[in-house]
C-alpha cells in the first residue's frame, strides 16, 4: 500500500510539474501575444500617419500642378496673342509698303501720261 501510495504521489508530482510547465508556457505565450498586439497597434498608427502625410503631399502636388498648368495656359495664350500681334503688325507694315509702292506707281503713271 505504501508502494502504491508512493507511485500515486510520483504521478501526481509529474502531472503537477507538467501543469506548472504548461502554465508557464501559457503565460509566456500570453505575454508574447500582448506584445504582438501592441506592436500591431503601433504599426497601424504609424501607417495611418504616413497615409495622412502622403495624402496631404499628393493634394499639395496636385494643387501645384494645377497652378503650373494654369500659368502655362495663360502664358501660352499670352505668347500666342503677342505672336498674332507681331504678325498683324508685319502685315500692316507690308500693306503700308505696298500702298506706298502703289502710290509711287500711280505717281509715275500720272507723270508718265502727263508728259
Amino acid at each position: 500500500m505504501v508502494q502504491a501510495k508512493g507511485e500515486i504521489c510520483v504521478k501526481i508530482l509529474e502531472r503537477q510539474r507538467k501543469t506548472a510547465s504548461l502554465e508557464s508556457d501559457s503565460c509566456t505565450l500570453s505575454q508574447t501575444l500582448e506584445l504582438i498586439r501592441q506592436e500591431t497597434i503601433g504599426l497601424s498608427a504609424k501607417l495611418m500617419e504616413k497615409r495622412i502625410y502622403y495624402s496631404k503631399v499628393a493634394e499639395d502636388m496636385s494643387a501645384k500642378l494645377q497652378k503650373q498648368q494654369e500659368w502655362f495656359s495663360s502664358n501660352k495664350t499670352s505668347t500666342e496673342m503677342k505672336e498674332h500681334e507681331l504678325v498683324k503688325e508685319k502685315i500692316v507694315g507690308k500693306n503700308g509698303e505696298i500702298e506706298g509702292m502703289i502710290s509711287n506707281i500711280h505717281c509715275v503713271i500720272i507723270l508718265h501720261f502727263s508728259f
